[in-house]
């Protein structure tokens, strides 16, 4: 008689990593998005159009770190570009061609570095230092124009996202606190923090 093939399986606890950060794209995206940020470091795009459905994962770095998202979308041309562009033809080409560009996304955590990344080829785009140590929260204006970053040190830092920009820009006065979230007003004149001690400032 035939003998009976034995095959073996082994299986293994699928661990899901812990959910620290998760943000919707702004309304202007055509597709609408959310990012997931995992504790490893990973992230993941889900598309937010009727139900959510997962997409691809950004995987993140060995012994990574993720505390918080950012989106940005501009939309609106700067006071720079309204003087660059003089008819009112060349403005709206060159609103129409911010409107029609991707959104982007930003991410950071312990390890003090603010990372844009490329969401076709899902690898760093950018990366600046915070000059704060761990970043806890992050916050786009409504304008879409400027990332607020709360940080270990107890500083909220401005940085220029412009024109495809990751730059610094300026700091406000500390406090003896880390920095663990972070709001704009709806004008984007004020911002709203609230820190390790408890305090809304």
């Amino acid at each position: 008689s035939e003998g009976m093939q034995v095959h073996r399986c082994r299986f293994t606890d699928f661990v899901p990593q812990a959910i620290n950060a998760i943000e919707y794209a702004p309304a202007t995206v055509r597709r609408p998005y959310v990012a997931v940020g995992r504790a490893n470091g990973d992230i993941e795009i889900w598309s937010a159009k009727g139900n959510l459905v997962y997409e691809k994962t950004i995987p993140g770095v060995v012994n990574g770190s993720l505390e918080t998202l950012a989106w940005a979308h501009q939309t609106k041309l700067t006071k720079d570009d309204l003087e660059l562009f003089d008819t009112e033809k060349e403005r709206e080409k060159a609103t129409r061609r911010l409107t029609e560009r991707a959104p982007r996304l930003f991410s950071a955590g312990l390890n003090a570095v603010i990372v844009e990344w490329d969401l076709a080829k899902l690898v760093p785009k950018a990366a600046v230092d915070s000059y704060g140590g761990a970043v806890w929260c992050m916050s786009t204006n409504h304008a879409q124009t400027q990332l607020a970053v709360g940080t270990e040190d107890g500083h909220i830092r401005l940085f220029d996202i412009t024109d495809d920009k990751l730059v610094y820009q300026r700091c406000f006065d500390k406090i003896k606190a880390r920095i663990l979230s972070v709001a704009w007003s709806h004008d984007d004149q004020t911002i709203v923090t609230g820190s390790a001690d408890g305090a809304v400032r």
